[in-house]
């Protein structure tokens, strides 16, 4: 069969490092591949090929191959050679840059590789890479996916003229990521694609600069929302996130003048997570005009927002987001609604559920998810109306309510019959809060808890909070003793180490099962009262008890750990004055342990670690014991 192809020993050194590798999977080097190899092949063409080699061991393949052709002058297509399927497969492993490069070999490889229409539906051209846009006129057709990542103006140009020409008529997804542009250019490209576009985002993560583009205004500008309707009405899925303030999004209003009949605007879901939010007036017109809007979240809104009257005015929404200072991007557990607006979720049984025999109608109708400011009485009382209206229904509830109102955490435990709770008393990032963690176990029968409804709140404090973070630890005792619920899995992250704390935790009706706290501040004298009394406590369930960056845990803490009955696992992370000695006392008594995990403890040497993890052995036990110096 004669053939053209790629000299291993000569060429550019990514072709021959990279296409040598892949092409000679499956084979063996000593031998090239026959007709019965091939078949087998083709019929096991369905199975992933994967490689995975060290750089020596790539290297040397690499070697060895240059070495057989240069001795016996043999070269073989592999391209022309190998099956459709399986060729396809290995061009996969192939970025774009890659694919247009091979493309140059022969013009029987750009034959070949123009015909795999996979390798192309989704394709991101980056700041520099304009040079490979005329050559996407040979493959638009095929693209579902296209991205413009930091492009520059020369990106953007080019990547404007495939779609004016029509040679990527084909695209459903549209991202312009971290881009300094006009409005204009944004419109024009909605425009170009409106007969198949579906999806569009604007997103950036980080501030612009004017190294990336010659725009003087050094600044993200977006078009308005209105404008990005009326330029595709058969927009399904609007993503524009920005979590940099230098933006600047013009005013306008053009659907309250617009002919277009509400039925032709298909827009589902709608995520604009911006700092600067449409206006009232838009986001009116907006809501009225697209019916089939099932998903709403909107940033902006600081100590209020007209929660309840949009729910009441619009009841197909079931996803309403206003003011959720978290959020950068949509809520992907509800953003990928699929066209039959059923949301994939668990389902749950236990106490306090009604019957899920009419799930499937729930999930047609109905608020699924809700996240908003709550910062004052009237807050408050939408809140109440909607938990009455969406008892059944709201899977999703988180509530910015500040420092300064008092939110009935009891009220919501009682009232709230979803999966995830959160209350944020505070807006500071992650790393400057306080965070308590419960899973709530919704079932009086400890032995069905595999079937139990399980439930998650998370509440967020300012540092040093110990008013709130008591608050909540009562609220969890007086809600679930109400419910017959019980605390299942508490974490606490940067919480103060109050001295009513840890014997508060104790009056918690709980069949606790695992326990952690992460950078709190205890003395070591509370620390030790509190595990002293865990050996004698109501929580005959914990199985698992952690301490991660505990100022204060020191040997004589760990010891006390030691002999708590049931207690199956322990993790020590970041206990800095943690020695030998106490790693070596988990275990110097009768014990339950079964796994030990320490980590980034300076004090503790390979050899205390051999030796808990000896003790297991010998015990009998599975068991790990990890140091991570």
């Amino acid at each position: 069969m004669a053939s053209i192809c790629v000299n291993m020993s000569q060429g550019p050194n990514e072709i021959s490092a990279r296409l040598a590798t892949a092409l000679n999977l499956g084979f063996q080097q000593e031998q090239l591949p026959t007709a019965d190899s091939l078949q087998d092949l083709s019929l096991k063409r369905h199975q992933p090929i994967t490689a995975v080699m060290t750089t020596a061991k790539l290297e040397k393949e690499i070697q060895q191959l240059q070495e057989k052709q240069q001795s016996t002058n043999i070269h073989v297509d592999f391209i022309c050679l190998l099956p459709y399927e399986v060729v396809s497969t290995i061009l996969e492993l192939f970025t774009t840059d890659e694919l247009f490069e091979y493309m140059d070999v022969s013009h029987e490889w750009r034959k070949r590789i123009i015909s795999f229409p996979i390798l192309w539906h989704q394709v991101s051209i980056k700041q520099g890479q304009h040079g490979v846009l005329p050559k996407l006129s040979l493959v638009g057709q095929h693209i579902w996916i296209y991205t413009i990542h930091n492009g520059d103006d020369k990106v953007i140009q080019g990547s404007l003229e495939q779609m004016r020409s029509g040679s990527m008529n084909n695209i459903r997804s549209l991202t312009w990521e971290n881009c300094i542009s006009t409005p204009e250019n944004i419109l024009h490209s909605i425009r170009y694609l409106n007969n198949t576009l579906t999806d569009l985002t604007l997103t950036a993560d980080r501030e612009p600069t004017t190294t990336e583009n010659h725009h003087s205004n050094n600044t993200y500008i977006l078009p308005c929302l209105s404008s990005i309707l009326l330029a595709c009405p058969k927009l399904k899925r609007i993503n524009v996130a920005f979590s940099t303030r230098i933006i600047q999004i013009p005013s306008n209003n053009e659907l309250v003048t617009t002919t277009t009949s509400p039925h032709d605007l298909e827009l589902t879901h709608l995520n604009w997570t911006t700092p600067f939010r449409p206006n009232d007036v838009e986001m009116e017109t907006v809501l009225s005009n697209c019916k089939k809007l099932k998903y709403l979240q909107v940033g902006g809104y600081e100590a209020s927002a007209p929660v309840f009257e949009i729910r009441k005015r619009y009841p197909n929404l079931q996803y309403i987001s206003l003011g959720d200072v978290e959020a950068f991007g949509p809520d992907m557990d509800f953003w990928t609604m699929d066209n039959s607006n059923k949301i994939k979720r668990k389902k749950c049984t236990g106490s306090n559920r009604i019957n899920n025999s009419n799930d499937d109608e729930d999930d047609k109708s109905g608020l699924h998810a809700l996240a908003m400011p709550c910062t004052g009485p009237h807050g408050w009382s939408d809140i109440q109306e909607l938990l009455a209206m969406d008892s059944t229904g709201l899977k999703k509830l988180k509530l910015y309510c500040g420092i300064d109102f008092p939110v009935d955490v009891d009220y919501l435990i009682r009232h709230f019959n979803g999966d995830r709770l959160s209350v944020h008393r505070t807006y500071a990032a992650w790393k400057n809060r306080a965070q308590v963690d419960a899973i709530i176990t919704a079932t009086e029968d400890i032995h069905a808890i595999s079937t139990a409804r399980s439930y998650t709140i998370t509440s967020t404090f300012e540092m040093g909070d110990e008013r709130g973070v008591l608050g909540f630890i009562n609220a969890l005792r007086t809600g679930t003793t109400e419910l017959a619920h019980t605390v299942s899995r508490l974490r606490f992250w940067n919480c103060p180490g109050s001295a009513i704390l840890l014997p508060l935790l104790l009056d918690l009706p709980c069949r606790l099962q695992a326990l952690q706290f992460e950078n709190c501040e205890f003395s070591t004298s509370i620390l030790v009262g509190f595990l002293r009394s865990l050996k004698t406590s109501p929580w005959p369930t914990l199985q698992e008890l952690g301490f991660v960056s505990i100022p204060s845990f020191t040997d004589d803490v760990v010891a006390e750990i030691a002999g708590i009955p049931g207690l199956k696992r322990v993790i020590l992370w970041n206990c800095e004055d943690v020695t030998d000695q106490g790693v070596r006392s988990l275990l110097e008594e009768y014990s339950d342990l079964e796994d030990v995990d320490i980590g980034d403890c300076l004090h503790v040497t390979q050899e205390a670690v051999n030796y808990v993890k000896g003790k297991l052995e010998t015990s009998k036990k599975s068991s790990s014991a990890l140091l991570l110096l």
